[in-house]
């Protein structure tokens, strides 16, 4: 019969528990360290790509979106405003008043041959020249357009005037025996006493139309400008950010038959008058660059723009508009 005292069950114990102690204290080992610190990474890296996947995602998703919205309002508004080009109110025919009408796209003071050259423009600009002596410069290489015509809106006699603004009051065009060209259009600064034409019943005043002279650029930060000729000076405003070419082609009826038969830049005041349609380029770039570079080329209006290596996402937008106001061409 085999006696334990009470002594030696308590020895027992202890070194029980001093094993049982060792045993949870002795912690992970190397090779699960390093297990674990690898497996931790694969995981981590795996959350960044995602998130860089998403973010490279969604910033193309917003470049994309900004680029399509400038682009198509630049249209949109150039297209609009081409379609109007020699609008002048009641007047449907241009009475010829020069053998040789200049061409002055500046001209500060309106006049009579202004009105057979809706539409005119600048083609490669150096980049250091000034437009009409103004402070803005357009873009080396960009092109510049010009429009003329009429506010769309009468303005009804008695309604007050600015002194500084010229205004244009027309009747339909030369009639039978009307030899004074006076009699039928008149361009004047904003004072009802500089028109006297008169309606069929030759009582009622015709009513004016407001006429204004815009340009269209894009100056050296990129910014599509419109400038224009307002109270006696020119102001501008910037329309869209982020245009990096701006080239206008223009398609010209060299025999009359209402068909271009030759597309690019008018080479003289007859060819500008020739003009019947109009086509626009327009390369417009995301304002943020994006994560990963790219090698990207356009080819427009016999001009290649090339990208390399670059960070920013470009789009081009190109659109034909025939001006519908045939008033810009001389009468017969």
């Amino acid at each position: 019969m085999i006696v334990i005292s009470a002594s030696g069950n308590k020895r027992m114990l202890i070194r029980r528990r001093k094993f049982v102690t060792r045993a949870h204290s002795s912690g992970f080992s190397l090779i699960e360290l390093m297990m674990a610190l690898a497996l931790g990474l694969v995981i981590t890296w795996s959350v960044l790509e995602v998130s860089l996947s998403s973010l490279r995602s969604s910033q193309t998703l917003n470049n994309s979106s900004e680029i399509n919205e400038t682009g198509r309002y630049l249209t949109q508004f150039l297209q609009k405003e081409i379609s109007m080009a020699g609008f002048l109110g009641r007047l449907t025919d241009i009475p010829s008043k020069s053998t040789s009408p200049s061409r002055w796209m500046c001209r500060p003071v309106m006049k009579w041959d202004d009105l057979t050259f809706s539409i005119d423009g600048l083609n490669d600009m150096s980049g250091t020249d000034s437009l009409c002596d103004t402070s803005f410069q357009p873009l080396a290489g960009s092109d510049v357009l010009m429009i003329r015509r009429t506010s769309s809106k009468e303005i009804v006699y008695s309604n007050p005037l600015n002194p500084d603004s010229y205004y244009l009051q027309a009747k339909t065009g030369t009639e039978n025996s009307v030899t004074d060209i006076d009699t039928v259009v008149r361009i004047a600064l904003g004072s009802w006493d500089n028109f006297p034409l008169l309606e069929m019943d030759a009582t009622t005043r015709m009513p004016i139309y407001r006429y204004l002279h815009s340009f269209y650029f894009i100056d050296q930060n990129n910014t599509f400008r419109t400038m224009s000729r307002e109270d006696g000076a020119w102001i501008s405003e910037p329309i869209a950010n982020s245009v990096v070419d701006f080239q206008v082609e223009y398609g010209i009826d060299t025999n009359d038959d209402n068909v271009a038969d030759k597309i690019g830049f008018p080479a003289n005041r007859d060819e500008w008058q020739a003009l019947i349609s109009v086509k626009i380029s327009l390369l417009v770039s995301g304002a943020m660059p994006q994560i990963v570079a790219s090698d990207t080329s356009f080819f427009y209006a016999g001009n290649t723009s090339s990208f390399t290596n670059d960070r920013f996402k470009r789009r081009l937008f190109v659109s034909v508009t025939e001006p519908t106001n045939l008033t810009m061409r001389l009468g017969d």
